[in-house]
Formats: C-alpha cells, sequence, structure tokens
C-alpha cells in the first residue's frame, strides 16, 4: 500500500537584486516549475527590482533608493542589503507563512536575504550561476544556508572561498547543478540559412566588439548579423555599446519574439569571456543552430566538440572568428550537421526534468522537514 505524503503549504520568496534579465533567472524559472509540478500546495513570490523578467511568476516590485543601485562595496552596498532585507520582511509579513527565501543570484548579491532569514526564522536555498567573490561576508552567508546549488563552473571560486573558512572539502549541503530546458519552452526548430545570431546583455564581458569585428571582416557573401541586447540597468560595470549603423546588420533590444527570431537564423555565436554556463548556447543547440564558441575552457568548451557539435576559434580573436564564420558560410551543409548533432546533444543531456531532478529532490526534503535548524 502506497503512503500518500502529507502536502506541504506556505510561501517561497525568490529574491531577485538584478534588473535585468539573464539567463539565470530563466533558468530559476525552470527550477521553480519543476518544483511547483511536486509541490503544487506551495505558493511562489518573486521580489524584484525588475517585474518584466518575471511575467510568469507572482511578482512585487523592489524599489530601490537611486543613491543605492550600484552599491557593490563600503557602507553603501551594507546600506542597500539593509534596505532590501526591510523589503524582503514588509512582504513576508503582508504574505505570512514565508517557508524559505530563495537567495537567486550570489552570495555576495543576495546577504539581505540571510538578515531577513534570522527574523523570519526561515530556510534559504541559495543559487549561484557565477564566480563568488572570496570575501568574509560571503563565506558566511553560505555557511547559514541550508542549501547551496552552485554551476559546477563556480566551483573554482568557492574552493577559494572554503579555503577562507579554513575547511578543504565542500559541506554536505553544497551541491553543483546543470541548467536544462522545459518541454513547455523547447526552442523552435530552425528554418535554417546563413544568418548568424548573437544574443546577450551589453556587459563587456559578452564580447559584443568581437562579434561585430569578425562580422565586418567578411567581404564576400556577407551574411546578416542579428544582434539581440539586453541593456543593463543599476551596474556600475562597464558596457558595450549598440551600433545599429554597421551594414548588415539588425538590431533588437530585449525582444519578445526571441525565439521566432532564432528560428530564422542557421548561426549562433558566442564571444563570452569564461562563461559560467551559456543558456542562450543550450537554447541555441535546443534549436538546431550551428554553435560557434571560444576555445576558453568554460563549460561548453569542455562538453562540445569541434568540428562535431560545435565550431571553436580563439577567445577574443576577432581574426580567426571571422576566419571561422567565412568557412562555414560556404558550407551550409556542415552548417546543418552540427547544428543537428547539437540539437541532438541537447535534447539528450540537457532537459530539465532530469537536469534539475536531483536539485528538486533536495529542496522538497528541506521544505518538508518539520523543525528548522538554523
Amino acid at each position: 500500500m502506497t503512503t500518500q505524503m502529507k502536502p506541504v503549504t506556505g510561501k517561497i520568496v525568490v529574491v531577485d537584486p538584478i534588473p535585468f534579465r539573464g539567463g539565470s533567472k530563466v533558468a530559476t524559472e525552470v527550477l521553480l516549475d519543476e518544483l511547483a509540478k511536486r509541490m503544487p500546495e506551495m505558493t511562489f513570490h518573486v521580489l524584484t527590482q525588475d517585474p518584466a523578467s518575471w511575467a510568469h511568476c507572482r511578482h512585487h516590485k523592489l524599489w530601490v533608493p537611486p543613491f543605492l543601485k550600484g552599491r557593490e562595496s563600503g557602507l553603501g552596498y551594507l546600506l542597500k542589503q539593509g534596505w532590501q532585507t526591510m523589503a524582503i520582511l514588509w512582504l513576508a509579513w503582508r504574505l505570512g507563512a514565508v517557508k524559505c527565501l530563495l537567495a537567486a543570484s550570489g552570495p555576495g548579491v543576495d546577504l539581505c536575504c540571510y538578515w531577513a532569514a534570522r527574523w523570519l526564522q526561515c530556510r534559504v536555498v541559495q543559487m549561484i550561476h557565477g564566480p563568488v567573490g572570496c570575501s568574509g561576508l560571503s563565506a558566511r552567508a553560505l555557511q547559514r544556508a541550508n542549501l547551496v546549488f552552485y554551476l559546477e563552473s563556480t566551483r573554482r571560486s568557492l574552493e577559494a572561498l572554503i579555503l577562507r573558512l579554513g575547511e578543504t572539502d565542500f559541506p554536505s549541503h553544497w551541491k553543483s547543478f546543470i541548467n536544462g530546458l522545459s518541454d513547455v519552452d523547447w526552442p523552435t526548430t530552425t528554418s535554417g540559412g546563413a544568418r548568424i545570431l548573437w544574443a546577450a546583455s551589453l556587459l563587456k564581458w559578452k564580447g559584443l566588439e568581437t562579434i561585430l569585428a569578425a562580422h565586418q571582416q567578411i567581404s564576400s557573401c556577407r551574411p546578416e548579423l542579428i544582434v539581440c541586447y539586453l541593456q543593463p540597468m543599476g551596474t556600475r560595470l562597464p558596457c558595450s555599446q549598440p551600433q545599429p549603423q554597421l551594414p548588415d546588420t539588425r538590431w533588437y533590444s530585449s525582444p519578445d519574439n526571441l525565439d521566432e527570431i532564432r528560428s530564422q537564423c542557421g548561426i549562433f555565436v558566442s564571444t563570452s569571456h569564461q562563461e559560467p554556463f551559456g543558456l542562450s548556447i543550450l537554447e541555441a543547440m535546443a534549436a538546431g543552430l550551428c554553435v560557434v564558441i571560444p576555445t576558453d575552457g568554460a563549460w561548453w568548451d569542455q562538453h562540445l566538440i569541434d568540428g562535431v557539435t560545435c565550431c571553436k576559434y580563439h577567445p577574443n580573436d576577432s581574426d580567426d572568428l571571422a576566419r571561422v564564420l567565412v568557412a562555414l558560410n560556404t558550407m551550409p551543409d556542415v552548417v546543418i550537421r552540427l547544428g543537428r548533432n547539437a540539437q541532438l546533444h541537447a535534447t539528450t543531456h540537457y532537459k530539465a526534468v532530469d537536469t534539475y531532478q536531483g536539485t528538486a529532490d533536495l529542496w522538497e526534503a528541506l521544505l518538508r522537514e518539520d523543525k528548522l535548524i538554523l
């Protein structure tokens, strides 16, 4: 006789202080969907500076005074974290029955979650999508998290943090995860063609200048370059500038129809510097595009094979990228073959129902615990 598990009720509040959409938010949303399938009695709420990033979730506006935006260190940083802590507590008071806070970015950004959790006596789950700074505050925060889920590509920065704590092994509640795509939102398969797609934020490390320089070097039968970009807000990090005046380029700012645009392209180029994962690369693979990536030792460089599931070029080298694009432009059959191989790889290894299974298992078990251990 099968014993049915008792329903768990309550609320999970996702804290998102990043004021623009990126791959980490998409990945978090997919993970929440997987958890919601298991625990339909739980409700999810997002406290965010950018409600447009969470159109399909219950979201609440996180307003931050202008003089605190972009503060990443010193007194301004602490004041911003204190302000955000008060915003979490206010929302929790309005909602009631908050069982867990999801710190959705990284311990340095999400310090407010840990302060708020002490007042609320609730659980904290930390997601880590990118390298973590080696600071005492981050180290102490992660010690207090009930669960920490990190991309494997962030392991090196976390190892440095562990050494700061005087440890050598990762705590048992730190678990690596791999991003995946849901069947419901699986990208539309490309109709083919020679168009090249670049899709990322304008943060400087995303390397927009590299693809623009490479594209302009193509002199014979230059294919159209489609640039879909996100304009970062509330950050002091260096950013690139759109250049819509360049010939044979078409520019889209935060397009709502990215899936449709992508399906009309044949090649996807990533120029990011040491991308921790690269969800846009995975989406392009799932759509059957031929992906072109740098040989920089990042996730996809380690997991894709040049000439089989992708094409590779020397990182930050626009000349070498131009060479690869010129070669692909003369070999449409190769573009199609590499795209199909990449699509098969994505379908086989990166479905959310599989990649997030272990993560959702641990999170569900944590939420079902009767007693909270602080």
